[in-house]
């Protein structure tokens, strides 16, 4: 792996700070680092082009990193709003392309440091690229490549995806018999369900709007929306620090479980005037409405832990009276009956948009299964 110069001190900065974040991260992903062995001494990634489309964190990076130790070529791409700059800046010394959107944009044609106006841009750079595995985040990659770039789309080996949302999307595609690449479902795994979902977004979101707001959870009243293995981890992370936890669940069997682990099961209309936080963690467009914020007490604390912003009302939201920035990733929305809404992290997914994710121990796992799961699409996968 070739290290790559930086141009500006505040850069080096950013990627020293990103680095010690990286360095922390990889004694505590074992498995990770089997599977890599393993793979590497196979030779099957040598020369091969993979473009990450996740989340850019410290456990993205040591995947990305071990990728290019085993001789594949690595590029990155992320949401701004799911992507750590400090991060991005020590992959890109390492020699790592990342593609991601920023407010400062850069004029450097160097595809190591050039940064994009939106997310449009940068996955389109990606694309150009042309990768041929994609291991992508709510099929956003895919479903582009498939729409505007069929050249790039028509070579890939295969691809990943590691989201409800995102299995959603190429459910559709494969109706319209339109998804003819071989894709592994990452979202419906073991592995993913039980540790991932559970686990480790359960607590992460939960502890993301801990800290955040500063605030304790104990005796408040809390609406998890949602009773999939998400709204179970979620509930029970906030159950077990003391918040008073009621479940919305229009699936009637998982309203029923949701009572069953000892929680109130109500609609989100009937459970919204006594909420003081709510989680929605749905994956579905339209999770809450107008109506519903019309319902919710003043000071409502409101996170998306499912497919992010649009789960959320957020035309209704723009039209507040007021808008403004309270505090790091709060926007209190006041509207002109004096209501006040709290969201966070912009409405995007808490625990990405503004944590750190899923625990390292957890993402260790998954990082193993990608590899895993690229091993298959470059032997097998074609078979299938």
């Amino acid at each position: 792996m070739t290290s790559h110069p930086l141009h500006s001190a505040r850069d080096n900065t950013m990627a020293d700070a990103g680095q010690k974040r990286i360095d922390w991260a990889r004694p505590l992903m074992p498995v990770l680092a089997d599977a890599a062995k393993t793979l590497s001494a196979s030779g099957i990634l040598n020369g091969r082009h993979i473009g990450i489309c996740l989340p850019i964190d410290a456990k993205t990076a040591n995947l990305a990193l071990v990728l290019a130790d085993a001789g594949a070529k690595v590029s990155c791409r992320a949401p701004g709003h799911y992507t750590n700059m400090e991060i991005a800046h020590a992959l890109r010394r390492k020699g790592i392309s990342v593609y991601t959107a920023t407010d400062e944009i850069s004029d450097n044609t160097n595809t190591h440091i050039q940064e994009f106006k939106n997310d449009i841009e940068s996955a389109r750079a990606l694309l150009t690229s042309t990768p041929d595995i994609l291991l992508d985040y709510d099929a956003e990659v895919i479903c582009l490549a498939r729409a505007d770039f069929p050249d790039v789309f028509a070579r890939l080996k295969g691809a990943t995806e590691s989201t409800k949302t995102g299995i959603d999307k190429l459910h559709d595609l494969s109706k319209a018999k339109a998804l003819d690449i071989p894709l592994v479902n990452l979202d419906d795994t073991r592995l993913n369900r039980i540790f991932n979902n559970t686990i480790g977004t359960g607590q992460s979101v939960v502890m993301a709007m801990l800290d955040l707001t500063n605030l304790q959870i104990a005796g408040r009243s809390v609406l998890v929306i949602g009773y999939g293995s998400v709204g179970k981890g979620i509930a029970s992370h906030a159950a077990a620090l003391g918040a008073l936890v009621t479940v919305a669940e229009i699936d009637p069997v998982k309203a029923m479980q949701a009572q069953y682990d000892g929680y109130l099961a109500k609609s989100i209309t009937d459970a919204a005037p006594a909420a003081e936080v709510v989680f929605t963690a749905t994956g579905s467009k339209g999770t809450l409405t107008p109506d519903h914020l019309t319902e919710m007490p003043d000071g409502v604390i409101i996170c998306s832990a499912g497919c992010g912003r649009p789960e959320m009302p957020m035309e209704i939201l723009q039209q507040a009276a007021n808008k403004e920035s309270v505090r790091a990733h709060i926007t209190n929305y006041q509207f002109s009956n004096g209501k006040n809404l709290l969201l966070i992290a912009d409405g995007h997914n808490v625990n990405t948009a503004a944590g750190e994710g899923s625990p390292i121990e957890i993402a260790d796992k998954l990082m193993a299964l990608q590899l895993a799961s690229m091993e298959f699409l470059l032997s097998d996968g074609s078979k299938q």
